[in-house]
């Protein structure tokens, strides 16, 4: 019996260094860009093609500007579009219709960074681009779109973070808006903790939502309905009451 086991062991440990050495073949592989600062950050699908949120320095040294990219399934570059100052995108969805809602922060990112939003056309035009000003550190980090949101014209949910007054901490928000930016409401999360739980942010099919990050540290986990209100949540040392 042990006989038996020790071949099939070794049977399986040949066929793993087997199936290692078989060499895997990227689609395609390509460098884009120039000689100064460029980096891609996150790819989105959209059909056979590709939305690449990116950035990019226009003068060495100084803060790079948000890009999105357009591939198609040979990876060859189609366009690129840029903001015009300092910025950076962090997340972005696709519209029923094929466009980019895009969502992001001005640089640097400082008291004087803002929350930044567009859309983004097929074509690689700007649609519209928004800045939302408070008057210290703030921007969006995440955007989902709900497939049961509360009201059915505003199905965009964009979490972010802002840093109060006094004494100086984060707090985390989440708004609801429209395909054209416009805000149907905004939920400040406002406690005496540093917040950072926009790390990440899931819509499920029944339209709740996950935020997920850390609190003062600690890793943290909320579930709100599609009206902003959390009702559940937990941390690794203790259940959310």
């Amino acid at each position: 019996m042990n006989s038996t086991l020790l071949k099939i062991a070794a049977l399986l440990s040949i066929w793993i260094v087997f199936l290692c050495a078989i060499p895997v073949q990227a689609q395609f592989q390509r460098q884009f860009g120039t000689n100064l600062d460029e980096t891609f950050s996150k790819v989105i699908q959209s059909g056979a093609n590709y939305y690449a949120l990116g950035s990019g320095e226009i003068t060495d040294g100084q803060p790079p500007r948000a890009t999105v990219t357009r591939l198609n399934a040979a990876g060859e570059l189609q366009w690129t579009l840029s903001l015009n100052t300092g910025s950076q995108w962090n997340d972005a969805v696709l519209t029923p219709n094929g466009d980019l809602l895009v969502v992001g922060h001005s640089l640097p990112d400082d008291n004087t960074s803002r929350g930044i939003m567009g859309r983004v056309s097929a074509l690689g035009t700007f649609v519209w681009v928004r800045a939302y000003d408070l008057p210290n550190r703030d921007g969006f980090d995440h955007i989902v779109r709900n497939p049961v949101p509360q009201t059915a014209a505003y199905p965009y949910y964009v979490l972010g973070h802002q840093i109060q007054a006094l004494p100086g901490i984060d707090d985390v928000f989440l708004i609801n808006i429209d395909e054209s930016g416009d805000i149907n409401w905004k939920k400040i999360y406002i406690s005496d903790a540093d917040d950072e739980f926009a790390s990440d942010f899931e819509a499920l099919p029944n339209g709740d939502l996950i935020l997920a990050g850390q609190r003062e540290g600690q890793g943290l986990i909320f579930r709100a309905h599609n009206t902003g209100l959390i009702f559940n949540g937990v941390t690794p040392e203790m259940p959310f009451t």
